[in-house]
Order: structure tokens, then C-alpha cells, then sequence
């Protein structure tokens, strides 16, 4: 009895034993969980503590880079601040130069008008005949018995077919040294009718019918029906020599102006070497090949005003005194000196004439090409 109550006792203080080992085994494992779980914590502490300073570094040098930055541009906005008043002060400065350089070329725009007025004034005055122009109130000087041969023959005629620009010329005021009749045609198709409906053959025929339909013709076609009415008019006079008058500066349309200029080229070169040509060039109505506005008609930019027909006019005259062999105005032959002069030059305007074109205006058939 008593050997199995010990056994009992035994195997329970066995049992208690083991489970003391087995808590206290268990403790010891505790113990490692919570030593290693601190360790854990610590080093999470220790990482998170390290990124906030890697953080807290990383913002206060981003702060000190934008405060860098910040003053650098508040430093580079000052020079530029100054830099715009350096330049507001001389664009101030520029200013007051050009106004005044404005008021200086003003003046001289003046004065060169001025001195265009009087050159003017000079050719206008010069362009009249010397005895004042009236075919009908000449006073003979003959005495009795001497011989009147010279002084009874007539006078040559000119006849002048042309558009509205030739309604103002005044043929009593251009010489008296020759009659001249005006027949208006505004069309070169109505220039050829006039010409086969003249009765009278004149000394000199003089066409000017091109400005009108350089705005609905092609050049080609000018040519062509100028080249039939010079041919119709040799066909009909074979003696009445023909003065050729060149389109005039426009400034309606650059393209109508720029035609006209290319026609004028194309009929001289045709017929440079026709010695019944003449050519009469207006080009002294303009300035530095630029239309002179001073002598158009403000209202269409094509019709000459007073001071352009004066200046049309001495050109016609200057042509048709040189293709009959008279005298020239020594008085007023300026050269090439002014875009004005009517430009005198024989050898350069005028072209295939015999030995006139040479420069002499009184040899042989010849004159100066206008």
C-alpha cells in the first residue's frame, strides 16, 4: 500500500516537475520574444529617427536652395529694371533726335520744292515761243523790193492726235514757227480713224493714243496696232514724218505705269532705225523713275494737271522743232542736271534720225528723240 502510494506521488511531483520545465521553458521563450521585440522596436525607432533627419536635412537644404535661387532672380529682375530705364531714357533721347531731324527734313523738303517751283517756273517760261506765241498777229519788217521769197512760204503744219492729256495743250503758246491742229482720239482704234479721215497732210503727224488702252491691252497688242497706224499713216503721207509720244507716268495702278514704261521700250527698239520716227519720251514727268505726283491730277492719278500739260507740251515742242530742222531753245537746256530739264540729251532719246542723231539738231533729217 504504502509503495504505491508513493509511486502515486511520485508520478505526480514527475507531472509538476515537467510542467514547471515546460513554464519555465515557456518564460524563457517569453523573455527571448520580448528581449528580440524590444531589439525590433529599437531598431525601428532608430530608422525612423534617421528618416526624419535625412527628411528634416533634405528640406532645410531644399529651403536654402529656394531662398538662393529667390534672390538671385530678385537680383537679376533689378538689373533688368534698370536696364528698361536705361533704355526708356534713350528711346526718349532717339525720339527727340528724330523729331527734330523730322522738322530739319521737313524744311528741306520745303526748300527743294521751292527750287523745283522755280526750275519750274524757268522751263514754263522758256518753253514760249520768243514772240509770244501768236500765229496771227506777226508783223512783217520787209521793206519794199526786197526779195519775200524765205519770208511768203507757209508754215509747216502739225497735226496732233492724242488722248485728253493733248485737250490742254495751247498750240498758239508752244511756237510760231508751225500751225498745229489737235485731234482728240481716246482709243487707239479711234486714232486710226482719225488718221484715215485727215484731209490735210501735215508736216508732222504726232500720236499720243497709247495711255487708254494700256489699261485693257495687252503691250503685244499696243504694238501691233500702233506698228498698223504708223504703217496706214506712211501708206497715206509717205512725206509727213511721225512723232512717236510715249506713254506718260501714271499712278493709278503700279501695274498699268510699269506696261507703260515696257511699251515705251518695245517701240523704240522697233522702230529705232526708222528715219520717219521720232520718239518723243516723257519721262522728265517723273522722278527717279518714281511718278512725280506734282504734275497728275490728284482726282485719278492718270490726267496731267496744268504744270504737267506745260511740261508735256515743251516736250512735244522740243520733238517736233527737231524733226523739222529748226533751231533749238539754247536757253533752257539744263542736261541731265535735274528730273525736270526735259532731258536734252540727242544722242540717248533719240535714235536712227541720220546725222542728227549724232547731236547736231540741225544736220540732215535728224532731232532729238522726245
Amino acid at each position: 500500500m504504502y509503495s504505491k502510494s508513493l509511486e502515486s506521488h511520485n508520478e505526480k511531483f514527475n507531472m509538476l516537475m515537467k510542467k514547471f520545465e515546460e513554464m519555465t521553458t515557456s518564460g524563457v521563450t517569453a523573455c527571448k520574444e520580448a528581449e528580440q521585440f524590444k531589439c525590433q522596436l529599437k531598431n525601428v525607432q532608430h530608422v525612423n529617427t534617421l528618416e526624419q533627419e535625412v527628411m528634416k536635412t533634405k528640406y532645410e537644404t531644399q529651403i536654402s536652395q529656394s531662398k538662393l535661387q529667390g534672390e538671385q532672380k530678385l537680383e537679376t529682375i533689378k538689373k533688368l529694371d534698370n536696364e528698361v530705364l536705361k533704355l526708356a531714357a534713350n528711346l526718349t533721347e532717339q525720339e527727340s533726335k528724330i523729331q527734330v531731324l523730322e522738322t530739319q527734313h521737313k524744311a528741306l523738303n520745303k526748300q527743294l520744292e521751292n527750287k523745283e517751283q522755280e526750275i519750274l517756273s524757268l522751263k514754263i517760261h522758256n518753253c514760249r515761243d520768243e514772240s509770244g506765241g501768236d500765229f496771227t498777229s506777226v508783223q512783217s519788217t520787209i521793206k519794199s523790193g526786197e526779195n519775200t521769197t524765205r519770208n511768203t512760204q507757209p508754215i509747216p503744219s502739225v497735226t496732233i492726235i492724242g488722248t485728253s492729256n493733248t485737250k490742254g495743250i495751247d498750240p498758239q503758246g508752244m511756237s510760231s514757227r508751225y500751225s498745229i491742229n489737235k485731234v482728240v482720239a481716246y482709243t487707239l482704234s479711234e486714232t486710226e480713224s482719225k488718221v484715215r479721215s485727215l484731209t490735210n497732210v501735215p508736216k508732222v503727224l504726232v500720236f499720243h493714243s497709247l495711255t487708254n488702252d494700256i489699261k485693257t491691252c495687252h503691250p503685244d497688242e499696243c504694238i501691233f496696232k500702233m506698228e498698223t497706224i504708223i504703217n496706214i499713216s506712211l501708206e497715206l503721207f509717205p512725206d509727213t514724218k511721225i512723232v512717236l509720244s510715249l506713254p506718260t507716268p501714271r499712278a493709278d495702278n503700279p501695274t498699268f505705269n510699269n506696261r507703260g514704261l515696257l511699251i515705251s521700250a518695245l517701240l523704240k527698239e522697233k522702230f529705232n532705225d526708222n528715219k520717219m520716227i521720232a520718239f518723243c519720251d516723257n519721262s522728265n514727268l517723273s522722278y527717279k523713275k518714281r511718278t512725280a505726283q506734282k504734275f497728275l491730277d490728284t482726282r485719278d492719278g492718270v490726267h496731267l494737271n496744268e504744270s504737267g500739260i506745260r511740261v508735256f507740251a515743251s516736250n512735244l515742242r522740243d520733238c517736233i522743232d527737231n524733226i523739222l530742222g529748226l533751231p533749238s531753245r539754247h536757253s533752257y537746256n539744263y542736261g541731265n542736271r535735274h528730273p525736270y530739264d526735259g532731258q536734252r540729251d540727242y544722242n540717248q532719246n533719240f535714235r536712227g534720225r541720220g546725222r542728227g542723231h549724232q547731236g547736231n539738231p540741225r544736220g540732215g533729217r535728224g532731232g532729238r528723240g522726245r
